[in-house]
């Protein structure tokens, strides 16, 4: 309540707080995880691209969930080597069944989902340790319980600008490419500006 402004940040800032949870202007953890190839990563190696990070598992069944969530990305990552951003913006799929989805299953999936023969440079699909995924999705806010090799979860897909930070997060499975561009773009324009 009555937040104002009272002078300009600085452009130095060594000791950067993070919050618990994702919220617009937070600073994403360096969460550790592991890519489609079995190597290690945090999400802060991401910094200088827009990364876009959204939660899905290879053994989704339903339609308007994991597998909309990629078609969704994949059409943002098209229309932005369109525009000739696509050096500059990164995509994140992180699974919430990290005990199925090994590097090998991760790589398979992306082989078959994305369209393009240098689908991973762009793409990036991430596992962990079973702490180390509830630990991410819980940041972003993501609810996950695995029965049965199905896993029951919510959505969310995060925009992260260049300098770690959380721009915006889109709740759900409604929201649509056209508006996830309009804000990796915003991202990307930033970027530019610095």
């Amino acid at each position: 309540e009555n937040v104002r402004v009272t002078a300009a940040g600085s452009a130095v800032r060594d000791h950067v707080v993070t919050a618990s949870h994702a919220a617009p202007g937070v600073v994403v953890p360096a969460f550790p995880l592991v890519d489609q190839d079995g190597k290690s990563l945090t999400l802060r190696d991401f910094a200088g691209r827009v990364l876009v990070i959204t939660f899905v598992y290879t053994r989704c069944p339903l339609p308007d969930f994991c597998p909309l969530m990629v078609k969704h990305l994949e059409s943002v990552r098209r229309k932005a080597s369109e525009d000739h951003l696509g050096d500059r913006v990164a995509l994140l799929g992180v699974t919430l069944d990290p005990d199925y989805d090994t590097p090998a299953v991760l790589r398979a999936y992306g082989e078959s989902m994305l369209e393009k023969a240098d689908r991973f440079d762009q793409w990036t699909l991430a596992t962990g340790t079973a702490a180390q995924v509830e630990a991410v999705a819980r940041f972003f806010g993501v609810a996950a319980r695995a029965e049965g090799g199905v896993v029951t979860h919510t959505l969310a897909t995060a925009v992260i600008g260049h300098d770690s930070r959380i721009m915006r997060i889109f709740p759900s499975n409604s929201w649509r490419p056209d508006d996830l561009l309009a804000e990796v773009r915003r991202g990307v324009e930033r970027a530019a500006d610095r």
